[in-house]
Formats: structure tokens, C-alpha cells, sequence
């Protein structure tokens, strides 16, 4: 494959930002989204697990993590920007109760639940164990379902605690079923942490771009897509 598939696949002209790691499927940047963003071609699909206002850092963990850049508020605005790019169809992680939040022209079409196998963080005094994370999914023009319409609730464990390189990790699998539920060949993550969604990309043979601002993040995802696949 050429060695500036991604250049050609995902942008209208140079964004003069080398590459962290780049392999025949798979291009990531150490950089802010927005940096990359003006230059950018449109994609089929947007996979993003943005910060949205959780604010929030667990004493609970052996081995701590420093709280998520940018996660004072949800960036409403580049959502938008990056919905707008987006030619089959877009999605985001977010807390339930960013759906009351939300502007009117950016109500999703659906609201996917996941179920996971143990409960998450919250107040421990006043609300119920959270067993579940939200999914907001816009369709586009391009939009079509890969294999049949698809339940808005799924089931999937989540990354084990003495597991995480990242403190808002997500399965591979989770994003797998979020990709094998519509059409789409390009995507792009623009939160993509420590490159779950980046090799769940590669696994189904779809070409992906990904941006990291935390170096140390940006490591993690780079190995992760280093790694080879079992058949």
C-alpha cells in the first residue's frame, strides 16, 4: 500500500503534522483533534470517545490515573463540527445525562446502552450502581445498517481494573459493535486514548485515523496496533 494512503484517504491537503505511528491501516497523531481537523477530507464513520464533563478521578485504583484532559465540559461544538464530517454515521460515548444537555440541532437519532459486567464509579451515598455506559448515534445521507437493524442495548464486559492503561478504557469489542452495525470504510476517533477503537478499525479491514493528546496514551495505542491479529 502506499506510504501516504492517509494523506490521500483523509486529508485535502498536508496537515504538516508528522504521524506517531502509521502502519497500512491504521494512522495516529499526538496531537489536539482540532490541530488535524480543518484539513481533513470527510470520513464514513466517527467513533469518539470525547471528554463530556465527568470531571472525575477514582481513589479507589492501586495504580492512579491523572483526570482526562478537557473533561471540565462536553465540547458541544466540535461534536458538531465532527458530526458534520462525518458521511454515514456518527457516535459518542457520554453520561445519561448528557442527553438532557444537549443542544436541539444535535439530539441523536439513538441512544445505545451498554451493560457491562460490574458496576463503574459515582456517588456511592446517593445513586444506584452504575452497570451501564451510553452510546449517542447519528445516522447520515450515507447511512446503512452492515448486518440487519441492531438492538440499542448490548452486553459486553468491561476492561478489567488491574488491566487499564487508560481510566476511560473501552473493549475493543465494544467499538467492534458499534462498527459492524453500519456501513462505513473510513473512521475516524478523534479521542481514540489507547487505541481500542483504532484496532477494532483494522481487525474488520476498515481504514482508521486517530488522535491522542497525552504522549504516554499515544505509546499505548501505537503498541496496541502493533499488535498482531489471532486467526
Amino acid at each position: 500500500m502506499n506510504s501516504n494512503w492517509w494523506l490521500e484517504t483523509f486529508f485535502k491537503t498536508d496537515p504538516g503534522i508528522h504521524p506517531f505511528y502509521e502502519d497500512g491501516r491504521v494512522v495516529l497523531f499526538n496531537c489536539d483533534c482540532k490541530e488535524l481537523m480543518p484539513n481533513m477530507k470527510d470520513f464514513d464513520l466517527l467513533i469518539s470517545d470525547p471528554p463530556y464533563g465527568q470531571n472525575w478521578k477514582s481513589n479507589h485504583r492501586i495504580v492512579q490515573f491523572e483526570k482526562i484532559i478537557g473533561d471540565e465540559a462536553f465540547d458541544y461544538d466540535t461534536l458538531r463540527t465532527l458530526i458534520k464530517m462525518s458521511t454515514n454515521g456518527a457516535f459518542a460515548f457520554c453520561r445519561w445525562d448528557n442527553l438532557m444537555e444537549f443542544p436541539k440541532d444535535l439530539k441523536p437519532k439513538s441512544f445505545l446502552t451498554w451493560v457491562k459486567n460490574n458496576w463503574g464509579s459515582g456517588d456511592l451515598n446517593a445513586e444506584f450502581a452504575r452497570q451501564t455506559e451510553s452510546v449517542a448515534f447519528w445516522p447520515k445521507g450515507g447511512h446503512k445498517w452492515a448486518n440487519g437493524r441492531p438492538t440499542d442495548v448490548f452486553m459486553h464486559d468491561r476492561v478489567a481494573s488491574a488491566a487499564m492503561v487508560h481510566p476511560s478504557e473501552k473493549p475493543e469489542g465494544v467499538f467492534g459493535y458499534l462498527l459492524d452495525a453500519v456501513v462505513g470504510e473510513t473512521v475516524f476517533d478523534p479521542y481514540c486514548g489507547s487505541g481500542a477503537s483504532l484496532r477494532a478499525a483494522k481487525a474488520r479491514g476498515k481504514k482508521a485515523i486517530g488522535c491522542e493528546l497525552v504522549l504516554d496514551y499515544c505509546e499505548k495505542a501505537a503498541d496496541r496496533c502493533r499488535q498482531d491479529f489471532l486467526l
